[in-house]
């Protein structure tokens, strides 16, 4: 491939490899230095709840001396152990997932030029200034800008938008996400291939960033912060009962035993033996009400829950690194969830293909076997019109739909139509005009096209009939839209396939024969409906979001 920078030495020498980690640094994260299992003890004994535990520890020590409780002595200690040994034990579990995880990731590698060589390097090999070839199913090793071929770029991990990013070789060289030619580490390659030249590796890539960020995140959760406020709670409680406790017993003791007596209530005041005696028990009277007043079993069912909700959400290859995530979790009130791959399967597949005459045919070769005309054209567009490749017998990248069409031809053989026709020109599919073309030379000149079918309905004038005849498309749109309305409303996606008399460009449409319309089903997860009760039973407010016709979503959502 030609670099759009222009020529240059293809790869860096090993000095050059030296010195450009020297001055940028390699390509890997910092590590924390993890806490010894004391530490992270000594840690957990910081909870609000404990701290007040501790405190009515050292009281019934205190208490044990003059006759005191001993067995309510050892059940707070042990109450403060298991507490916090359970939690110690869930965090440290949770982190060497987390670190086994980190080494499998590391494992990747990647073809890179290198001293006029291709070569294939581990992630962390990567130096900035390095080529690196890509193609579709990669993830980006570190960010860097395109330099050669073009990209149709995953930048979830990195904004959180699911939608595709095409990425190609551009003067624009910021360093953020909406630049039309730098990717991200940790992003995916979804179609297409090429070359990028790395220019950040590390802690200095974007994702390193955010990852030192969350690294020093130290707020509480709000679990803990309402356990502090209720130790807050508890603590005044039980001092405004001791001291009542206490002044009571005083009061009983010095007034009302002395019958009320002015000269026996100074008598008893005076003497300092007895006065100091009672005293002494009214304080005892007090603490003991303040020990009373603390669920020591709190601290321990806490952590004991929080562990095994870790170890649940494990077994669903949920890691979860500390438990503040599970207790943030339990303070949700509102979800908002993706459709595709979330609620649904993520499988997209062709279910029905319908033809001008509102005939439904399950597979294509009995589409074939009615009207090779349109199956014809349905299998060009499939090939040409996707953002695809085809490897020997298998269908490479791509989103949901236009893999969905290509895996749909694969049975029926694409070697043939790959090998009679080019591609002279594309419009790739954007969100934002909703639709993709493509024009092809072979055995003949085609315009293809396909997309959302409120986009192209306005500009069909014809529609292929049977025989591969041409017929105004007025003259068979009612059945066909009316069966295209119930299959839209039972959930299904519809896709419109057309051809046009001319090359569309993405702000141009010209008049188009209607070919087919494509019935895409993405099944609803088996787990989908429950989780979704239990979420709602639990006060939390699901709201899915997502890009699909109304119709389909309304009846996903139902």
């Amino acid at each position: 491939m030609k670099n759009c920078v222009g020529e240059k030495k293809r790869g860096l020498s090993p000095q050059e490899v030296l010195e450009s980690r020297r001055k940028y640094g390699s390509n890997t994260f910092s590590q924390r230095k993890s806490q010894s299992f004391i530490r992270c003890f000594l840690g957990n004994l910081g909870d609000p709840i404990i701290k007040i535990l501790l405190g009515a520890l050292i009281v019934n020590l205190f208490l044990v001396f003059r006759g005191g409780d001993v067995i309510e002595t050892i059940g707070i200690a042990v109450s403060i152990f298991l507490s916090a040994f359970i939690s110690t034990l869930s965090e440290r579990g949770s982190e060497a997932a987390f670190r086994r995880l980190d080494e499998e990731c590391s494992h990747s590698s990647f073809k890179v030029y290198r001293d006029g060589n291709i070569v294939l390097l581990p992630i962390e090999e990567l130096v900035v200034g390095d080529t690196v070839k890509l193609c579709a199913g990669e993830q980006i090793p570190a960010d860097a800008f395109v330099v050669s071929g073009s990209f149709k770029v995953d930048q979830s991990m990195i904004t959180g938008e699911g939608r595709e990013i095409d990425k190609l070789c551009s003067r624009d060289k910021t360093k953020t996400p909406s630049s039309k030619s730098a990717v991200f580490r940790g992003c995916t390659v979804i179609s297409g291939e090429g070359e990028i030249e790395i220019f950040s590796v590390g802690e200095e890539s974007f994702l390193g960033k955010i990852s030192d960020e969350v690294k020093m995140d130290t707020r509480e959760s709000p679990l803990k912060i309402r356990l502090s406020k209720l130790a807050r709670q508890i603590s005044r409680l039980g001092y405004l009962a001791a001291v009542l406790i206490a002044l009571t017993y005083l009061f009983d003791t010095l007034v009302i035993d002395s019958g009320f007596s002015a000269p026996l209530i100074m008598r008893k005041v005076k003497d300092f033996h007895y006065l100091f005696e009672h005293i002494l028990h009214a304080f005892m009277l007090g603490l003991t009400v303040i020990v009373m007043a603390v669920p020591e079993g709190l601290p321990m069912m806490i952590a004991v829950v929080l562990s095994s909700n870790i170890r649940r959400m494990i077994k669903d290859n949920v890691l979860v690194r500390k438990p503040v995530g599970i207790e943030a979790a339990g303070s949700m009130n509102i979800l908002f969830t993706d459709k595709t791959g979330t609620l649904t399967e993520g499988k997209m597949s062709v279910k029905e293909i319908i033809d001008a005459n509102a005939q439904r045919h399950g597979d294509l070769k009995s589409l074939k076997k009615r009207n090779p005309k349109i199956y014809e054209l349905y299998k060009l567009n499939a090939i040409f019109n996707t953002s695809v490749s085809f490897s020997k017998s298998e269908a490479l990248g791509g989103n949901f739909t236009d893999a969905a069409l290509a895996k749909s031809v694969i049975s029926c053989g694409v070697q043939t139509e790959l090998n009679e026709y080019s591609v002279c020109q594309k419009v790739r599919f954007d969100s934002a005009i909703k639709f993709s073309a493509a024009h092809i030379k072979g055995k003949q000149e085609l315009f293809l096209i396909k997309g959302a079918p409120e986009k192209l309905l306005p500009f069909c004038k014809y529609a292929y009939s049977d025989g591969g005849r041409v017929v105004p498309f007025a003259s068979v749109s009612y059945e066909l839209l009316r069966n295209l309305n119930e299959l839209t409303l039972s959930g299904g996606r519809v896709i419109w396939i057309a051809e046009a008399e001319s090359e569309p460009s993405a702000s141009y449409i010209p008049t188009l024969t209607f070919v087919c319309a494509v019935v895409l089903s993405d099944k609803l997860r088996a787990e989908a409906k429950s989780a979704t009760a239990k979420l709602q039973g639990a006060g939390v407010n699901v709201v899915m979001i997502t890009g699909d016709n109304r119709d389909t979503a309304k009846s996903i959502a139902t």
